[in-house]
């Protein structure tokens, strides 16, 4: 297809779908139960198909205020003191020729064939018709034509261009029987292309049903998990064309169909090949914009399946948003799936380049964004296995707050902060391809080698860049949570609350998806806990599952943090037999939970000491809840750490605070 003479494409575009004001004779009939879509993802009501004849139009005229100039795309045919406009005519603007009337009559017979049965939906280049091929069983087809300006050569031309669409073969996509010409209005021949029947329901109806029901006001959008499933089961459809080097090229709501069990790609009469100069038809508000300069490409349907997720999710009203999205801040949608917007963004950036560069690759991110996005709605994880990424190679952070606590055993006090290097180690690698020439790959290893040289301002910026990049992908937004952490634990964190919210925000994303991200449990507690969430932290590490084998440092810094910073004042009898719990369900064996058992106790007997009351007479930890018998529990702890002590001298201080401690004896 390429190679095609002409040096600058011609757009024939359509402003905006065009509804016909006829209805279907019956209503569709909606099956009962339901299925999924979305690789089994979703969950969607089953939508029995539609049978044909009641697909048929009853009154097939096209709404004045959707007829525009094929020309200069200005209103035309339009009534006035009180009369109805004309449907056909001459645009007075432009001189163009405009007809919005059906060229084809009930039981008008097509190339000898084709037996019309009625319109069924009115598209940027006429009225489409059901017709019942005579010659093939008395099967049930689509007509749809081919107005091609430049009069009969060029209906010749447009003909035999799309002969090559009856080589497609997908089962996502429809099934082009022929290709045939049938005399038009003027007696010239016009070109029809006839395609398989599908008695679904376009994506375009299903939102406008979801609207209707909801009111206008509302302005209900297709739920955002729905939109990302039927795309995701589409995108095959569009891999398969690229593959034969043929792009779609009109990719919106109105040309996805839904069946009982399939999502189908429907009328391929915009289809072309890549980089094809000529006629080149789409739609205003999905077409790319750099499509005249190009020609279409791959770039070019990526941009397209980007806006149809816009549209059925967002309202963009064409006349401020018909190549821009809006911000984050503008939509609750965007601010509440912050990687949705950034897949949006990146497939209908401006720049072909920084586009995906294949419908397969957006579809792996949009899965991992539809991931992201049921566990945020169902309270579940919903983790995936990353194609470009390997897992964590360890988890780092998860002692962090339980190493204060190592000078009860060898009297030395250590540093309680992130390491940048041994972050660096633990993070995810990615998976070593022969070639690539991915962006992202340079950022990551940038972001990598700044972690490494402590240059923490050019990793965040290099691990940021890479989210956009990858919105699907969970090792770079534990890479930028983490530097953002490091960041906030230096002396001039530059922009601290931005740091913190970019932190809690990933962390929390992360964990919530996918419970193997234990860094990341680790890293939202410690989060909450810094800005005083301290019931927040807590219960985010007993969402660490007891089959982990990080559930007893999760329940033994849980105690850290119940108990940490606070005055006997301030610390309930609950929390000191919280803890206490906590520290009795772990095996004795479990690493620090010797210290941090007297770290219980000793915090019981300060509590006791401040003249609190306990309420209740239950033993704590084995021991009388009563001064004496917190003190033997303080005493037995320490001895029992002095035993374990690697430094003699500190052993002997161990033995001398036990022996302060130990309640008097009176023998």
């Amino acid at each position: 297809m390429a190679g095609q003479e002409g040096t600058r494409a011609v757009l024939v575009t359509e402003s905006a779908p065009v509804k016909a004001e006829g209805t279907p004779t019956t209503r569709p009939r909606l099956r009962t139960g339901r299925r999924r879509v979305g690789n089994g993802l979703v969950e969607i009501p089953i939508r029995g198909d539609i049978e044909p004849a009641s697909a048929i139009l009853a009154n097939p005229v096209v709404a004045e205020e959707k007829r525009v100039c094929p020309g200069c795309e200005r209103p035309v045919g339009q009534g006035s003191a009180g009369q109805p406009g004309s449907s056909d005519g001459v645009c007075p603007r432009c001189g163009a020729i405009f007809s919005f009337s059906p060229h084809l009559e009930t039981g008008e017979l097509v190339a000898g064939q084709y037996d019309v049965q009625g319109c069924i939906a009115h598209g940027g280049v006429g009225w489409i018709y059901l017709a019942i091929d005579r010659n093939v069983s008395d099967r049930w087809v689509v007509l749809k034509g081919l107005l091609q300006p430049g009069g009969q050569q060029a209906q010749q031309i447009a003909v035999a261009e799309r002969q090559f669409l009856a080589m497609v073969n997908h089962p996502g996509i429809v099934k082009i029987y022929n290709f045939v010409e049938h005399p038009g209005f003027d007696g010239r021949p016009v070109g029809y292309i006839v395609m398989e029947y599908i008695g679904g329901t376009t994506l375009e109806a299903i939102l406008a049903e979801q609207q209707a029901a909801s009111g206008e006001e509302a302005r209900q959008m297709m739920p955002v998990e729905q939109a990302l499933g039927y795309l995701l089961d589409l995108m095959p459809s569009l891999f398969y064309l690229h593959s034969l080097g043929l792009v779609y090229n009109d990719l919106k709501p109105e040309n996805i169909m839904l069946t009982e069990d399939n999502v189908e790609l429907i009328d391929l009469g915009a289809v072309s090949g890549v980089e094809e100069f000529g006629y080149i038809y789409g739609t205003k508000g999905f077409q790319a914009p750099e499509i005249v300069r190009t020609g279409p490409t791959v770039a070019t349907d990526v941009y397209t399946v980007g806006r149809t997720l816009a549209k059925l999710t967002v309202d963009l009203p064409n006349d401020r948003y018909a190549e821009t999205l809006p911000t984050r801040d503008e939509v609750p949608l965007f601010e509440q799936y912050e990687s949705f917007y950034r897949l949006l963004v990146r497939a209908t950036n401006p720049r072909p380049a920084q586009r995906f560069s294949s419908v397969d690759e957006m579809a792996d991110q949009c899965r991992g964004v539809l991931h992201e996005i049921l566990a945020e709605q169902t309270g579940s994880p919903a983790p995936r296995t990353s194609t470009l990424f390997s897992p964590p190679r360890s988890t780092f952070g998860a002692d962090l707050a339980l190493r204060s606590t190592d000078v009860f055993v060898d009297g030395r006090r250590r540093t309680v902060a992130l390491d940048a290097r041994d972050i660096a180690c633990a993070l995810p690698e990615p998976v070593q391809v022969e070639e690539s020439d991915d962006d992202w790959r340079i950022e990551w290893d940038d972001g990598i080698a700044g972690l490494q040289a402590g240059d923490l301002g050019t990793s965040l910026t290099c691990f940021e860049r890479v989210v956009a990049l990858l919105p699907g992908e969970a090792a770079p937004k534990l890479a930028a949570a983490a530097t953002a952490e490091l960041l906030l634990d230096t002396d001039d964190a530059p922009d601290a609350e931005r740091l913190r919210a970019l932190a809690e925000r990933y962390y929390r994303t992360l964990w919530r998806t996918d419970h193997a991200m234990v860094s990341a449990a680790f890293g939202l507690a410690r989060v909450l806990f810094h800005r005083g969430d301290r019931v927040g932290a807590i219960d985010v590490l007993d969402q660490i599952p007891v089959t982990s084998r990080h559930y007893g440092e999760a329940q033994l810094t849980s105690v850290v943090l119940l108990l940490e910073g606070r005055s006997s004042a301030d610390i309930t009898e609950a929390d000191l037999r919280d803890a206490a719990r906590r520290v009795g369900g772990l095996p004795e064996t479990e690493a620090r939970v010797l210290q941090i058992r007297a770290l219980v106790l000793g915090t019981a007997l300060d509590w006791r000491r401040s003249g609190a009351v306990n309420a209740c007479g239950e033993r704590l930890l084995g021991h009388d809840f009563d001064q004496r018998g917190l003190r033997v529990g303080v005493e037995e702890a320490l001895r029992e750490l002095a035993r374990h002590s690697p430094r003699r001298r500190h052993r002997y201080r161990l033995v001398d605070v036990a022996n302060s401690i130990r309640p008097p004896s009176w023998m």
